[in-house]
């Protein structure tokens, strides 16, 4: 599973829906990272950009990704 922006749907979205979007996202993490009970990410492979900062807003970040 893949968690993130689509950058295709990102460039249609005009300034005024970008903007209600993106603070949605903001709203989103910040709940999460003031949550009262512990949160955990369980991260299954690289995480960027957003999958980033949603591990982040966690408690605890567990992965499971072997490189061989």
């Amino acid at each position: 599973m893949f968690t993130g922006a689509d950058l295709k749907e990102r460039k249609s979205l005009d300034d005024e829906k970008y903007k209600l979007w993106s603070q949605t996202i903001r709203t989103m993490t910040t709940q999460l990272s003031e949550l009262e009970v512990p949160s955990i990410a369980a991260i299954d492979g690289a995480a960027l950009g957003g999958g980033l900062e949603l591990a982040l807003a966690c408690d605890l970040r567990v992965s499971g990704w072997v490189v061989t």
